[in-house]
């Protein structure tokens, strides 16, 4: 019976904990306008948007932290392109209502001349096997330090 009750109680403090954390994310946007990048038809559903604008290029899409589930990334090559900004913006909504999604955004700054890519997991961070999204989106930078999305894939 003892662990039952544990068991409830440690789900229950983590679902406080989860709601705390996606409630408490909020911050300013951290958009750039530029180019927009056309993203392929088969990536439409997640939401994401691209522009580019001399050294920085933005990356956006739809989530919904409150599930668990958020975007993370990895580059193939470091010092090519570097996150400038990172940031989480709920949808609006009314006092006290939870579970709403909201945009991840990225702007990205150029570092060095060369060519990267950035593999997008839209997943829950501790369970590897729960990636339901992967994006790909290939960077070049060029001798006068432009940034270009030259696929998203």
């Amino acid at each position: 019976m003892k662990k039952a009750a544990v068991g409830v109680g440690a789900a229950s403090l983590v679902m406080a904990l989860l709601v705390a954390s996606c409630t408490s994310t909020k911050v300013s946007k951290s958009k750039i306008e530029g180019n927009a990048v056309a993203v392929p038809e088969s990536l439409q559903e997640t939401g994401m948007t691209a522009v580019e604008n001399g050294s920085m290029a933005g990356i956006s899409f739809d989530a919904n932290a409150t599930t668990g589930y958020a975007w993370d990334y990895a580059f193939d090559e470091d010092g090519i392109v570097t996150e400038q900004s990172s940031s989480y913006d709920t949808d609006a909504h009314g006092e006290g209502i939870v579970g709403y999604g909201g945009r991840q955004n990225y702007v990205f700054r150029a570092v060095r001349a060369g060519e990267v890519t950035a593999r997008f997991a839209y997943r829950r961070p501790w369970d590897a096997e729960s990636q339901i999204y992967g994006v790909s989106v290939d960077f070049k930078v060029d001798k006068e330090g432009n940034i270009h999305i030259t696929a998203i894939y």
